[in-house]
């Protein structure tokens, strides 16, 4: 399952995520019909339903995993704004270098907006 999903969008993962459910319960449905009225009906009906919430338990993880996983960019992103200042360009003039530097986080602070603001 973790290789079909990776980089894959939210929108295309949320849809990966309702398949899946959707077809344990199919299967859920389709083995209750076949052992209608054999003694194992029941077991193998609990049997499904564990493994429907062990799949709703990783589908959740993973969803924690992915959110974890897109903090951690925007954080490394804001980190790497912080550090790429306008330090490594020589200016005499230093009002000039901190327009410099406040034009870069201007810019930078506006692209994250640009990402995570929709």
């Amino acid at each position: 399952m973790e290789s079909n999903l990776q980089g894959k969008s939210h929108a295309a993962l949320d849809v990966s995520k309702w398949k899946i459910l959707s077809t344990l319960r199919d299967v859920k449905l389709e083995m209750q019909k076949l052992t209608k009225g054999f003694k194992v009906q029941e077991d193998l009906s609990r049997c499904t339903e564990k493994l429907e919430e062990g799949m709703s338990i990783m589908i959740n993880m993973y969803d924690r995993i992915e959110y974890y996983h897109d903090r951690a960019e925007l954080a490394n992103y804001i980190a790497n704004i912080n550090s790429n200042r306008a330090n490594g360009i020589r200016m005499s003039n230093e009002v000039l270098r901190r327009d410099v530097d406040d034009l870069k986080w201007i810019i930078q602070s506006n692209l994250v907006l640009e990402k995570y603001e929709t």
